[in-house]
């Protein structure tokens, strides 16, 4: 089983610093040719609450 690393603090999905507590994320991008990084998003990111 593959773990799901993530180091956002102030996502609801956030468990104990360094873990997602998600089964599978969804990644994507807000751009039409993403070609760095930064352009990519994690669109299971919820805040905190």
């Amino acid at each position: 089983m593959a773990t799901i690393k993530c180091i956002i603090k102030n996502c609801s999905h956030n468990e104990s610093g360094h873990s997602c507590g998600l089964p599978e994320v969804i990644i994507g991008t807000h751009e039409a040719n993403p070609t760095q990084v930064e352009c990519t998003d994690c669109q299971s990111f919820e805040l905190d609450k």
